[in-house]
C-alpha cells in the first residue's frame, strides 16, 4: 500500500482464533519498501496472535515517519482456523 505524503500511519490489527486454537500462535509482521515492487522490504514490526480457543488478541502499530510502501504478511501457523485482518490508517493533512 502507497503511504508516501502521509504525515503518521497506524496499522490496527485483529487475530480471532478458531474453536480449536493453535498451538504455534499466528504472527503478523508489518514491511516496509521504497517502492511499490515490494523489492527489498524489510519488516519494521512484528505482533502475535493469542493461544487458546476463540481467544483474540487486538492492538495497533504506529510506523515510524518516512515509511514510503507497506504490506502486512500474516504467517506461523499451524493449520488451525485463525481469522485475521489489518488495515492501514493514515494521516495526510494537519
Amino acid at each position: 500500500m502507497d503511504v508516501s505524503g502521509s504525515y503518521a500511519v497506524s496499522v490496527p490489527f485483529l487475530f480471532t482464533n478458531g474453536g480449536t486454537g493453535p498451538t504455534i500462535n499466528c504472527r503478523m509482521r508489518v514491511q516496509a519498501a521504497t517502492d511499490g515492487s515490494g523489492a527489498g522490504a524489510l519488516t519494521v514490526a512484528t505482533v502475535f496472535g493469542a493461544y487458546g480457543n476463540s481467544a483474540v488478541a487486538e492492538g495497533s502499530i504506529d510506523l515510524p515517519p518516512g515509511v514510503q510502501f507497506i504490506r502486512t504478511v500474516f504467517d506461523s501457523n499451524t493449520g488451525q482456523a485463525v481469522t485475521v485482518a489489518a488495515v492501514a490508517e493514515r494521516v495526510t493533512g494537519v
